[in-house]
C-alpha cells in the first residue's frame, strides 16, 4: 500500500493500517501519537482535497486511446498566421521552455526580454553593458525559470540568476574551460541537481567543457573532436546525438549518436552540414535539419538511420510542440526558400503548412531560426535579422495559456514508502521509549519535513480566449494528470480572459509521478501539457496549451529505489546479493542482502544501464549490520559508465579501518556508513563523477558473513552528510 492508498483509506474515516496495528499495540500513549502524527502528516500533506472527480466522458472532449482518456480529434486544428514584431537587428530567439508568455532576443544592440508575447520588450542591462560581448547561445536551468547560462563568443560562459537582470562569469579557458569561445551550451541531461553544463566550442578548440554553475570548476571530455552541439535525449543522460567534426579532420562535420557522453560515438552522417536537432520522445527518434540532406531521423540506440524531406533545399529548424490539445503532439519544420513553417504527425508523409503571411526567399544562415514557445500557442522565427511572430488565426481561438506560478518544485522523496516506513519506526520507538521528548521531536520533524515538501498556495490558470461577437462560450481545463477534473471551468474575470485556481496535492503528484505504462504523455519531474477547450454551440471546440513544470527539489540521489534499481554484476568468489523487502513491511521499503565468503571476494553493484551525476553530491551513506558476527572489513569503491562501456573504479576504501562507521564496527544492529565523496574521489585519475554506474564491494573473509545494508544513498548536503563518528583503529 503507498501514501496516496493510506491517504485514501484515513479519509473514509480509518486510519492507516499500519497506525491501526500500532494503536492495538501499544496502547494509550501509542494511540496518541498515532493520532497526533497521522492528523498532521494528513493536513500538511493537503489531503482534505475534494477527491478526484469524473474524467469528462460527457463533455464530449474525450475519448480513449490504450484504455486511458484522450482529448478526441473533433478540435479544429491551428491555423498560423505571422506578422513581423519590429525588432531589428535580430541574430537568436529563446522562447522561454516552462514560461509561456517569455521570451528573449538577442540582437546586435544587446540582449532582449518580452514578458508578454512579444507585444512589448525591455533590453536587459546585462548586455547593455558590454561585459558579455557576443552572445552565442542561452540555456534555461530547469525548475529555476529566472536562471540561465549564457554562452559568449570570445568571453566564456556567464550565469544570471534573475532572469537576465545581472550576471556573473562562472566558465573560462583560465578556470578550466576549453575555450574562451562558446558555440553552444545545455544543461546535462542526467544531472538531477542542474547544476552541470556542457559547452561546445566549435573549431576554436576541441573537445566539451563541463561545469558547475555552483563553484565555476571546469573538465574538459572528447579531446577527439571539435564539437559545434550536443542534442539530449532521454533526460537519465542515455542518448544523445552530436554534430561533430574529427580532430584529424576539422572540415568534414558529421553528425554522431552516443548512449552516454563517455562512450563511443557512432558516426550516423559524414560530411553533413547540420542545422538543428531535437530528441522526439513519441517516437523515439532524434531528428536532424541539414542543409544539404534534408531531414535526418535517427532512432534510439543510434539505429534506424532515414532520411526525410528534400535534399534540393536547405532545412533550418525543427522543433516538437502540439496542436489544439495534449494529445496531438507535432513536430514542426523550417525550410526557409521553400515553405516556410509546416508541421507533421506522421514523418514527414505528411504535412500541413504554417507559413501564411511569414516572409520565405533568401535567407542569411547565421539568422534563420524558429522557435515555439511553451505549449505552441506563440511561434517566433529570427529571419534576416527581423523577428516574426505567429499564432493561431482561427475564428474561434485561445490565444494565450499561463499558469502562475509556472513551476513547482517538490521534495517527491517525501511521497515514498520511505517517509511512512520512518514514521511507523518513530511510532515504535516513542510509544516504547522511556523518555518521551527526544521521540516527539523526532515526529515533529518528519511532519516538518513533510510540511515543507509539499508547495503551498494555489496555481492560477489564466486564458486568453478570442470569439465572435455575441457567442457565449464554455472554457474547461484539464486537470486530470494532477487528479483533478478533466473539465474544471473556467470564469471569466475580464474581456477574453478567464480563469481558475487548483491546489497540487500529494494525491495529484502521485499519479502524475506513477503513470500507467500505456500512457503517452509526459510526466514529472518535467513540464507536463494542460489543454483549455473552449465549445460555442455549432463550432468544434479549440484548444491550447499551457504547461506546468514540477521539480524535485535537491534531494539525496537513494539507490535501490525509483530509476536506481540495484543488481550484481560478475563477482569474484563467493557472493549473493538480493534486494528484498523487510518482513511485514506494508509500505514495500527494501534493503539489500549480501551474503560473502569465506575468503577473497568481490561484489559489483549497480544498474545496467543507467548513469548518474554524482560530482555535486558531498557524501555517500548507507546503514549497515550484519547477521551475526563479522570481523572483517569492507572495502568500497565506485565504477563508473555501464558495464559494457569500459568502466573506471576510484581506489578502494576500506570502512572499518577508514574510520567511516558510526561507533567504528559493524554489529548486529544498524550502524551509519558516511564517506565524503571527495574521500572517494581521491587519487583517481580516470573515474568520471558525472556518469557514475555503481559500486564494488571487497573484501577476505575467514567464514561466510550476511550483511544487510539499507538507506543507501548519496547526499546532497546537510546533517545525513557529516562525518559520523568512526573509531580509527
Amino acid at each position: 500500500m503507498g501514501m496516496y492508498s493510506s491517504f485514501e483509506t484515513y479519509g473514509r474515516g480509518a486510519p492507516p493500517e499500519g497506525a491501526r496495528r500500532l494503536t492495538d499495540r501499544t496502547g494509550a500513549r501509542g494511540a496518541l501519537a498515532v493520532s497526533l502524527f497521522c492528523a498532521a502528516a494528513f493536513v500538511a500533506a493537503g489531503a482534505w482535497a475534494a477527491p478526484r472527480p469524473d474524467i469528462g466522458a460527457d463533455s464530449g472532449l474525450f475519448t480513449t486511446r490504450n484504455g486511458l482518456a484522450c482529448h478526441t480529434s473533433d478540435y479544429a486544428p491551428r491555423r498560423l498566421e505571422w506578422v513581423a514584431a519590429g525588432l531589428a537587428g535580430v541574430q537568436a530567439v529563446y522562447p522561454h521552455p516552462e514560461v509561456a508568455e517569455t521570451v528573449y532576443v538577442v540582437t546586435a544592440d544587446g540582449l532582449f526580454r518580452s514578458d508578454d508575447f512579444a507585444a512589448s520588450w525591455r533590453r536587459l542591462p546585462l548586455a547593455v553593458s558590454g561585459s558579455l560581448g557576443t552572445i552565442t547561445d542561452l540555456a534555461f536551468q530547469p525548475g529555476e525559470s529566472e536562471t540561465i547560462c549564457l554562452g559568449t563568443r570570445s568571453n566564456g560562459v556567464w550565469i544570471s540568476r534573475d532572469g537576465g537582470g545581472t550576471a556573473s562569469q562562472i566558465g573560462s579557458q583560465a578556470r578550466g574551460m576549453a575555450s574562451d569561445a562558446v558555440e553552444s551550451l545545455l544543461y546535462a541531461p542526467g544531472d538531477l541537481l542542474h547544476r552541470r553544463i556542457l559547452v561546445a566550442h566549435g573549431r576554436a578548440a576541441v573537445g566539451i567543457s563541463s561545469g558547475n554553475t555552483r563553484d565555476g570548476t571546469w573538465t574538459v571530455t572528447a579531446p577527439e573532436y571539435y564539437v559545434f552541439r550536443v542534442v539530449p535525449g532521454n533526460p537519465l543522460g542515455r542518448d544523445m546525438c552530436l554534430f561533430a567534426a574529427e580532430k584529424a579532420t576539422p572540415e568534414s562535420v558529421g553528425v554522431y549518436y552516443a548512449g552516454v557522453l563517455g562512450a563511443y560515438w557512432q558516426r550516423q552522417v559524414s560530411d553533413a552540414a547540420p542545422t538543428d536537432g531535437m530528441w522526439y520522445k513519441p517516437f523515439g527518434a532524434f531528428y536532424v535539419t541539414t542543409l544539404d540532406k534534408g531531414v535526418l531521423r535517427i532512432g534510439s540506440n543510434g539505429g534506424t538511420l532515414q532520411e526525410l524531406g528534400g535534399t534540393d533545399q536547405a532545412w533550418f529548424g525543427v522543433g516538437s510542440t502540439w496542436d489544439s490539445h495534449a494529445d496531438a503532439p507535432v513536430v514542426y519544420l523550417y525550410q526557409p526558400t521553400g515553405r516556410g513553417v509546416m508541421w507533421t504527425t506522421n514523418d514527414l508523409t505528411g504535412t500541413v503548412d504554417q507559413s501564411r503571411g511569414l516572409y520565405r526567399g533568401t535567407f542569411v544562415s547565421d539568422g534563420s531560426q524558429v522557435r515555439a514557445n511553451a505549449g505552441g500557442t506563440r511561434f517566433y522565427g529570427a529571419i534576416n535579422g527581423a523577428l516574426w511572430v505567429g499564432r493561431d488565426a482561427n475564428v474561434i481561438r485561445v490565444d494565450a495559456v499561463t499558469l502562475k506560478p509556472p513551476v513547482v518544485t517538490v521534495a517527491g522523496s517525501a511521497y515514498d514508502g520511505g517517509f511512512w516506513r520512518s514514521g511507523e519506526e518513530a511510532l515504535r520507538e516513542y510509544a516504547a521509549a522511556r523518555r518521551v521528548a527526544p521521540q516527539a521531536g523526532r515526529l515533529s520533524g518528519i511532519v516538518h519535513s513533510l510540511n515543507t515538501a509539499i508547495p503551498a498556495g494555489p496555481v492560477r490558470v489564466q486564458a486568453r480566449v478570442v470569439v465572435p461577437d455575441g457567442a457565449v462560450p464554455t472554457v474547461t481545463v484539464d486537470l486530470s494528470r494532477l487528479g483533478l477534473s478533466a473539465v474544471a471551468p473556467l470564469e471569466l474575470v475580464s474581456n477574453g480572459l478567464y480563469e481558475a485556481s487548483f491546489e497540487v496535492t500529494p494525491e495529484g503528484l502521485g499519479l502524475a509521478a506513477n503513470r500507467s505504462l500505456r500512457e503517452w504523455r509526459e510526466s514529472w519531474p518535467g513540464s507536463m501539457p494542460v489543454t483549455v477547450s473552449v465549445c460555442a454551440t455549432g463550432r468544434p471546440p479549440a484548444g491550447g496549451i499551457g504547461t506546468f513544470s514540477l521539480y524535485r527539489m535537491p534531494e539525496a540521489l537513494t539507490l535501490g529505489r525509483d530509476h536506481w534499481a540495484l543488481g550484481l554484476g560478475t563477482t569474484v568468489g563467493k557472493v549473493t546479493f538480493t534486494c528484498e523487502h523487510d518482513e511485514g513491511d506494508q509500505y514495500k521499503a527494501l534493503h539489500q542482502r549480501l551474503t560473502v565468503g569465506p575468503g577473497v571476494w568481490r561484489a559489483p553493484i549497480g544498474h545496467s544501464a543507467v548513469s548518474a551525476n554524482i560530482a555535486n553530491y558531498c557524501a555517500m551513506t548507507f546503514s549497515i549490520r550484519s547477521l551475526g558476527r563479522a570481523d572483517g572489513d569492507i572495502v568500497v569503491q565506485l565504477t563508473d559508465k555501464p558495464p559494457d562501456m569500459e568502466p573506471s573504479m576510484t581506489p578502494g576504501l576500506p570502512i572499518v579501518a577508514g574510520g567511516y562507521v558510526e561507533g567504528g564496527t559493524i554489529t548486529t544492529e544498524y550502524r551509519r556508513v558516511t564517506i565524503p565523496v571527495a574521500d572517494l574521489l581521491k587519487g583517481s585519475t580516470t573515474f568520471d563523477p558525472e556518469l557514475f554506474n555503481g559500486m564494488v564491494l571487497s573484501g577476505n573473509s575467514a567464514t561466510n558473513y550476511t550483511y544487510l545494508i539499507d538507506d543507501w544513498r548519496f547526499e546532497v548536503s546537510g546533517p545525513d552528510a557529516k562525518p559520523v563518528k568512526g573509531v580509527t583503529p
